[in-house]
């Protein structure tokens, strides 16, 4: 199965977006998050987009259909985690998605703005 980054959405408002990452299967991933939205595990302990589940009450989350941004076979373990982190990481600095509406956590993102002229590009 396939292992990358994706994009999920909330239908209360498309533009509120959630950027991950996975090392399991897309399909697993997205069974994990919608999970953790009705488990007892604390906010700490799941994502943005599960802890965003849990409150909204004007949308849903399309859990088998989430965005593939991009997709990974690396053979190693530590080559495909290096991987994930970099792209999750700059996709989440691209899409600004630990402010105003986005729903990650900012601890996630490239810090740097060193990035930003060349993120903007590629979103145009």
């Amino acid at each position: 199965d396939q292992k990358g980054v994706y994009e999920l959405t909330c239908s209360c408002n498309p533009q509120r977006k959630y950027i991950g990452q996975t090392r399991v299967s897309f399909r697993t991933r997205m069974g994990q998050h919608s999970n953790d939205v009705s488990s007892n595990k604390a906010e700490a302990n799941i994502s943005g987009i599960s802890k965003h589940a849990r409150e909204c009450t004007a949308g849903h989350i399309n859990w088998d259909e989430p965005k593939l941004i991009a997709t990974f076979n690396n053979k190693t373990k530590a080559s495909l985690q290096k991987n994930l982190l970099v792209r999750e990481s700059l996709e989440i600095r691209k899409e600004k998605t630990t402010r105003g509406l986005g729903l990650n956590d900012p601890q996630l993102c490239v810090r740097s703005s060193a990035w930003d002229p060349i993120l903007d590009k590629l979103k145009e």
